[in-house]
C-alpha cells in the first residue's frame, strides 16, 4: 500500500516536471521567434524596396501598332502579352497604342503625328507586296522606327509546325519581338540561338510554344541600354528620318 502511494506520488511529480519543461521550452521558442520574425520583416521591407527600385529603373518605350492584316483582336492581345513578357526580362516595358487604319481627328495624337524619340511603330501586313524580299521572309525592320511583320506566313507556320492554328499569336509575338530587337540592337544582331536567330526550325518553334524563345543576357543588357538612349535623344530628327534600306528578314 505504501509502495503504491509512493509510486503515484513519484508519477505525479514526474508529470509536473515534464509540464514545467514544456512551458520553459515554449517560452524559449517564443523569445527566439521574436527576433527571427523581426528579421523576416526587415528582409521583407528591404526586398520590397529593391523590387520598387527595379520597377523605377524600368525603361518604357512607346509602341504604336498598325494592324493591316486579318489578325483578330484576340490574337493581337495575346501576342502583345507574350511580347511584353519577352522584353520584361530586359527591363524594358512596352506601352502599346493601337492605331486605326485611317487615323483621323478622333484618333490618338500619336497615331497622327510624326514619330517621337524612343517611339517604335509596328506594322502587321497580310503578306509582302514587293519582290525584293525572299519568299520565306516573315518581316523586316527599318531603323530607327519601323518594324514590319507578315501575318499570313506566321499563320501558315502555326498550321504546319504546331498542333493548333491558335498558336499564331505565339509565332507572331516572336516575329514582332525579333524585328523590334533589330531596332534596338542593330541590323547585324542575328544570333545562333534565341529570338534573334536568323532562321527558325522545329527547335525554335518548340521553344516559342514553351515561352523559352528569349533574348540572350548580353542582348537584354544592350536592349535596355539602347532603349534608354532612345528616350534620351534630344530632338526628333533621327527618329523622323528612317534609314532607306530593305532591313532584316527572318527565314523559316
Amino acid at each position: 500500500m505504501g509502495d503504491g502511494l509512493r509510486t503515484r506520488r513519484d508519477f505525479c511529480q514526474a508529470r509536473k516536471r515534464e509540464s514545467l519543461q514544456i512551458v520553459c521550452a515554449t517560452q524559449r521558442f517564443k523569445y527566439k521567434w521574436v527576433p527571427f520574425s523581426m528579421t523576416l520583416c526587415i528582409l521583407g521591407i528591404l526586398g520590397s524596396r529593391a523590387a520598387l527600385a527595379e520597377v523605377k529603373a524600368t525603361t518604357t518605350l512607346t509602341v504604336l501598332l498598325f494592324n493591316r492584316s486579318q489578325a483578330s483582336d484576340d490574337t493581337l492581345i495575346r501576342a502583345k502579352l507574350a511580347i511584353d513578357s519577352i522584353f520584361s526580362e530586359s527591363g524594358v516595358r512596352l506601352a502599346w497604342t493601337d492605331c486605326p487604319l485611317q487615323p483621323d481627328s478622333a484618333s490618338q495624337p500619336l497615331c497622327r503625328d510624326k514619330s517621337a524619340p524612343g517611339e517604335i511603330r509596328v506594322r502587321i501586313l497580310d503578306r509582302q507586296f514587293k519582290s525584293y524580299l525572299p519568299d520565306n521572309a516573315f518581316g523586316f525592320a527599318i531603323p530607327p522606327v519601323w518594324a514590319t511583320v507578315y501575318y499570313e506566313p506566321a499563320l501558315r507556320l502555326a498550321r504546319t509546325a504546331t498542333d493548333s492554328e491558335s498558336n499564331v499569336s505565339v509565332i507572331l509575338s516572336c516575329l514582332i519581338a525579333h524585328e523590334i530587337g533589330h531596332l534596338l540592337l542593330g541590323r547585324n544582331a542575328h544570333a545562333a540561338d534565341g529570338v534573334m536567330t536568323a532562321r527558325w526550325d522545329v527547335v525554335q518553334i518548340q521553344q516559342a510554344l514553351r515561352r523559352d524563345l528569349r533574348f540572350t543576357p548580353e542582348q537584354s543588357k544592350a536592349i535596355l541600354r539602347n532603349a534608354q538612349a532612345r528616350i534620351n535623344i534630344i530632338g526628333t530628327a533621327s527618329a523622323e528620318q528612317p534609314a532607306q534600306h530593305g532591313g532584316e528578314v527572318i527565314g523559316k
